[in-house]
């Protein structure tokens, strides 16, 4: 969930982002979110590489894309879109139906950064 400002110079620096996030992963066509998942309060967080979106424990992330079994492409608050490292341990699904009648899927992992 990114909440976007009307402001003219925050607008150009999410569209320079954007576009630098799609030429590092390569990323085309739309950005669509998969659903969102909650960064585990008890993970253990270590910084990651160029690559990978900084994190903080039960900070909710939009999922965009799953890259592997391991590794999705994120996008939190601030609308920064990034690669992420996730353990499928301790799953937990919750749907919850919104407005349009449509699903959304929250998703909550233990996460760490390898």
């Amino acid at each position: 969930m990114v909440l976007f400002s009307h402001d003219p110079i925050k607008a150009k620096q999410r569209e320079k982002d954007e576009k630098d996030f799609r030429k590092k992963f390569k990323f085309e066509g739309p950005i669509r979110v998969l659903y969102t998942m909650m960064v585990d309060p008890n993970a253990n967080l270590k910084k990651g590489g160029s690559k990978y979106l900084d994190v903080v424990r039960e900070e909710i992330l939009d999922v965009i894309q799953e890259t592997s079994k391991k590794h999705v492409l994120c996008r939190n608050i601030q609308g920064k879109c990034e690669s992420h490292t996730h353990h499928l341990e301790n799953e937990v699904y919750d749907d919850i139906d919104t407005a349009s009648g449509t699903h959304t899927h929250t998703h909550t992992h233990t996460h760490t950064h390898t």
